[in-house]
């Protein structure tokens, strides 16, 4: 994906022990007739880009933020284990959606 507008860069490992630098990405939501929509990609996860629907635009990147937690949250229940970078502490899927917003509250 090479127009996005939100990425996120982790380190994964597979169940079988295998290491990869996993980009999550979200491109900028586009209309689509009555729509809005946002491309999606999982990186090493998933190799096919997904398309996520909202009724606005701010929906359409709600909605694409979620898909992706909760594509993660799958990958981990099954055994994957990520990282904030190589080398770094290991990351949660929630960290997705609460990263540390909670500070300004």
């Amino acid at each position: 994906m090479n127009d996005f507008l939100m990425e996120r860069n982790w380190y994964a490992v597979s169940p079988d022990g295998v290491g990869a630098e996993l980009n999550l990405c979200i491109a900028a939501p586009l209309k689509n007739h009555i729509d809005w929509c946002c491309a999606v990609s999982l990186g090493v996860l998933d190799t096919h880009p997904s398309t996520i629907y909202g009724i606005d635009s701010w929906h359409a990147v709600q909605m694409a933020i979620l898909f992706i937690t909760r594509r993660v949250t799958h990958f981990s229940d099954a055994g994957w284990l990520f990282y904030w970078d190589k080398d770094g502490e290991r990351v949660m899927p929630s960290a997705l959606i609460d990263s540390g917003l909670r500070q300004f509250t």
